[in-house]
């Protein structure tokens, strides 16, 4: 139990709805620099609002971090091509033994940059055993799902990203080896 409230109460900084749209107006206009190699590791969900930057509906985020979700990417070099890299995206919630993961490819695309992802396979485990595991299909590529990267800032492991269907979200970073 001690665990499960742990993992409801968070110390991440939260900004304001102004500093908000301040960084995302700043990364719209010169872009937020975030690289691949720097989104490396376990995104643990923090705090959600909504389209215009209000706060979710109450409860939304205590649930997310109950459950705790979270972004986990895995960045490696492209064999045939050193400048590129390939990064393998886990949207997962855990809770007591069980595990649903949604695994796929992602991609860095642009100044800003926008990073482009598809799940290509759904799968629960329970208790460390793969119970359920199925291919899904995957997008089109103009509906293909992604985040605006806003800003990222290593010191406090703080990611801040748009989705595509308007919401913003704040993870915190946390190393995949404490996994």
């Amino acid at each position: 139990m001690a665990a499960l409230l742990r993992t409801m109460i968070t110390t991440a900084p939260r900004p304001d709805r102004a500093t908000l749209l301040n960084l995302e107006r700043e990364a719209r206009r010169k872009g937020s620099g975030i690289q691949a190699d720097q989104l490396q590791g376990c995104w643990r969900l923090q705090t959600t609002w909504n389209r215009s930057g209000a706060p979710s509906t109450p409860g939304t985020d205590a649930c997310l971090r109950a459950f705790d979700a979270c972004l986990i990417l895995t960045v490696s070099p492209e064999l045939d091509s050193p400048q590129s890299e390939h990064i393998q995206i886990e949207n997962r919630v855990q809770v007591a033994g069980f595990r649903l993961s949604f695994q796929g490819a992602a991609q860095l695309k642009g100044n800003r940059p926008l990073l482009f992802f598809s799940f290509n396979r759904v799968q629960l485990e329970v208790a460390d055993k793969v119970w359920f595991s199925k291919a899904i299909d995957t997008p089109s590529i103009q509906r293909m799902p992604f985040f605006a990267l806003i800003h990222l800032d290593p010191s406090q492991g703080l990611l801040i990203a748009r989705g595509r269907g308007g919401g913003l979200a704040l993870w915190n970073k946390r190393s995949i080896e404490s996994e």
